[in-house]
């Protein structure tokens, strides 16, 4: 590029002494800028941007950076995009409900889970008490008269009442024994009864 550009000021000096203007051949600078020389008569060197180029750089539109291209509706992303989509409003609705249900559920599952465990533990220390009783009968030896007699207990941190009713049988011999316990709270509600017979020869 250099070689040409002194070539063409040599043309240049000897057109000067020659007496004519001659039109230097456009050059390409560094950056894309394409320039016109022509020799004055003077001999000096004027630059001047050719109209072609101009015209060409107002003509060029170049598409900035980050350009956001709108998709239409057809367009394969936009299709993707649909498939990709969040939950509506019922669906998360119908989810609480479901969700809501099932912990009613299991509330209610363990809360009588607990109570029946506890019904359980109560009628097993209501059973001991009723063996109990009947067992202090025996070890005493001593002959119960036929009747009704009460009493309370405690088992297990419960507060228990009894009930003994003793009735005579066919056989002289034997004596009927019927042993009932029940909650303190609830006295009429038995949760253990036991029935035993006694001879004058027990234990």
């Amino acid at each position: 590029m250099a070689r040409r550009r002194l070539r063409a000021r040599r043309r240049g000096r000897q057109a000067g002494q020659g007496g004519h203007a001659v039109r230097a051949a456009p050059l390409a600078g560094r950056r894309g800028r394409r320039c016109c020389r022509r020799r004055a008569e003077n001999g000096a060197v004027a630059r001047r941007p050719c109209s072609g180029v101009a015209r060409d750089a107002r003509r060029r539109r170049v598409r900035p950076r980050g350009h956001l291209v709108a998709l239409g509706p057809g367009d394969g992303r936009g299709r993707a995009m649909k498939r990709v989509r969040g939950f509506t409003l019922i669906e998360v609705l119908v989810a609480l409900a479901i969700t809501a249900i099932a912990l009613a559920a299991m509330l209610r599952a363990s809360g009588s889970a607990a109570a029946n465990g506890e019904t359980l533990r109560l009628r097993m220390l209501t059973g001991w008490e009723a063996e109990n009783r009947v067992a202090l009968l025996r070890v005493a030896g001593t002959w119960p008269a036929p009747g009704v007699a009460e009493g309370r207990a405690e088992q297990g941190g419960y507060a228990l009442v009894w009930r003994q009713t003793v009735t005579a049988t066919q056989n002289e011999r034997f004596r009927r024994v019927v042993m009932t316990v029940a909650e303190a709270a609830r006295p009429d509600y038995p949760l253990a009864e036991l029935t035993a017979y006694l001879t004058p020869e027990a234990p």
